[in-house]
């Protein structure tokens, strides 16, 4: 089976290298690369003709005079793809030289039409990277009414999968040009037509988040091009047949681009997100569990103060209400606590640890103790906190000091679930390891 990894190219010479290098290097031969120069005003045009002459039998170099944005020039890429999968691959970022032929190995096995996997997130300015797990393998298997819900509510971007090329050909499935935050009208399309998904739980795509990327530029009008992404997705999914889950996707677009006004403006818009408010406000009406379950508590501070009044929002981003440091948690775990004592109910007799205090795992905490239930400890990795005795009874340990003590961990932090379930299974593969999120996404 033939790989198309397909690469748009603009203003990243600095990184386009390693990428370039981690495309060509993979230990599966049977690829194409496919670099388009989507109008670079820097020097990546002379770069990629330096490879094109030194790797002619994998090479394929589209140059375009004008530029389309990440979308546009993927689909000038897909217009000469002939692998049998699609990987979409960012030049700022990099991949495992292993990737491919894990995923394909895994599409083989499965005949799945979308095969993903976990991610490395690079932050650049720090020098450091962490494993994070956007998929859960509840999701994944036969695509079923439940699975396509799951998938759609944990949206995702379209970098660290393969995508049956077919699928994506024979559906007419393209990005929009000269738009950003474009993987999110086009992934979920994908996922509809989807008969198979799988999953390869290994980090192998280099994700860098770096200064004046797309989602870190400050006071940047893309910021808004999400509210476009909804649009183009609700019109999308009506038009096909799926209308079911139109609004549902375009209310996710709605919740993300208020935060990001609000995050990455100096002086947020504040009549258009009181617009965007008044929208959802009369046309999406979600079971309460779904709104927590594709939103994250901030988003949904501010689109809930905008939807009161213009005034309570201006009193709130001038008060920096919608900082992270101010998010609370309890009311997400508050209604889900029915849910937690199904957990703790099924787990019953067992030694149960909780992995993970910050803000999350204090909320949880303390809705567990409302609900009368006791875990054996609270498992960080802080070493400033591990032997703190809370006063409601529970010790903050280190996971290697109780591996051989617990029979049961409750992971509360779903991004970063595979590197902790990783840690977990090497010291002790007996232990029963719960993913606090992916139960509820089953549950709702």
């Amino acid at each position: 089976m033939k790989v198309s990894i397909i690469i748009p190219v603009y203003n990243v010479e600095k990184y386009l290298k390693k990428c370039l290098d981690s495309a060509i290097n993979q230990t599966w031969r049977d690829i194409e690369v496919i670099v388009i120069d989507d109008a670079s005003p820097d020097h990546c045009r002379d770069m990629i003709k330096q490879y094109e002459q030194t790797y002619p039998k994998i090479m394929k170099a589209i140059y375009l005079e004008h530029n389309l944005c990440q979308g546009g020039a993927r689909n000038k890429g897909l217009e000469i793809a002939t692998g049998d999968y699609v990987l979409y691959l960012d030049s700022d970022d990099y991949i495992d030289e292993t990737m491919c032929e894990k995923l394909i190995t895994e599409a083989q096995k499965t005949d799945a039409d979308i095969v993903y996997c976990d991610v490395y997130r690079e932050f650049e300015e720090e020098g450091r990277k962490a494993w994070s797990s956007y998929q859960f393998a509840e999701e994944m298997g036969d695509m079923t009414e439940e699975k396509i819900r799951l998938q759609l509510l944990n949206y995702g971007y379209v970098w660290a999968r393969l995508i049956r090329t077919e699928l994506l050909k024979k559906n007419h499935i393209l990005f929009p040009e000269h738009k950003k935050y474009e993987d999110f009208a086009f992934m979920p399309l994908v996922v509809m037509y989807a008969h198979r998904t799988a999953y390869v739980k290994k980090p192998l795509y280099y994700y860098n988040i770096r200064e004046q990327s797309v989602m870190t530029t400050r006071n940047a009008q893309h910021h808004t091009d999400m509210v476009d992404a909804g649009e183009l997705v609700y019109e999308e999914l009506k038009k096909r047949g799926f209308g079911r889950y139109a609004d549902m996707m375009r209310a996710i677009a709605y919740y993300k681009a208020v935060k990001l006004i609000v995050d990455k403006n100096d002086e947020p818009d504040e009549e258009y997100i009181y617009q965007l408010a008044q929208v959802m406000k009369e046309e999406y009406h979600p079971p309460v569990k779904e709104l927590y379950l594709a939103h994250d508590p901030i988003e949904i501070q501010i689109m809930e103060s905008a939807q009161r009044s213009r005034q309570e929002l201006t009193e709130k981003i001038k008060e920096h209400a919608f900082a992270e440091a101010n998010v609370d948690y309890t009311h997400f775990y508050e209604i889900f606590q029915e849910e937690i004592s199904g957990i703790f109910h099924q787990y019953a007799g067992k030694r149960i640890a909780i992995w993970g205090y910050g803000k999350k795992g204090k909320c949880l905490l303390n809705v567990i103790h409302s609900c009368g239930m006791r875990p054996e400890y609270i498992l960080d990795k802080n070493k400033a906190l591990q032997g703190t005795v809370l006063e409601t009874g529970e010790t903050i340990k280190g996971y290697e000091d109780v591996c051989n003590s617990v029979d049961v961990v409750i992971v509360v932090n779903r991004n970063y679930f595979s590197a902790i379930e990783a840690e977990i299974r090497e010291r002790n593969a007996a232990i029963e390891i719960c993913n606090l999120d992916a139960r509820f996404m089953n549950y709702a």
